[in-house]
């Protein structure tokens, strides 16, 4: 998913494999199937200064989440087709929403915006999350839905 040329990365993976080798792999769907990582990020973002969109080809958590676009990386890296296999499960995101919310600028997209935030923005935003979140918590802690593929290709 971070690859910067994802056919090179795929066509090295290929060259190590035997001629009988596979593959498999987990990676996350689109960001609507993964309210996970969503709806934190919707809840601040109209607090914190704008950050730029990924575009379809460029690296980043959820750029495998296109089935079509990592079926014809593989392909073009010289793997057979692939097959992919839905898999949902609950995300468990931290014991409760403070550790969440205490844990949201420490990596991934937030971490990236809060470090450009004023102070004040950061502090509306954690409020934002906070609410956006407190539905989900339970004594389980707090989970949302979370979609991934497994992803699997031969080598011919």
């Amino acid at each position: 998913m971070f690859f910067g040329d994802p056919v090179a990365a795929f066509r090295n993976l290929h060259r190590t494999l035997k001629p009988t080798g596979r593959l498999a792999f987990i990676c996350w769907r689109t960001p609507p199937e993964n309210p996970w990582g969503l709806v934190p990020l919707r809840a601040a973002m109209p607090h914190l200064p704008p950050m730029p969109r990924p575009g379809p080809e460029d690296p980043g958590q959820y750029s495998f989440g296109d089935r079509a676009r990592v079926e014809r990386i593989l392909k073009e890296a010289g793997f057979g087709a692939p097959t992919f296999e839905a898999l949902d499960q609950p995300i468990w995101m931290g014991a409760d929403v403070a550790e969440v919310v205490g844990n949201a600028g420490r990596f991934g997209p937030l971490a990236r915006a809060f470090a450009e935030a004023a102070p004040d923005q950061v502090e509306k935003a954690k409020a934002a999350i906070t609410a956006a979140l407190a539905p989900h918590e339970s004594t389980n802690g707090v989970v949302l839905p979370g979609a991934c593929w497994l992803v699997r290709a031969s080598t011919g």
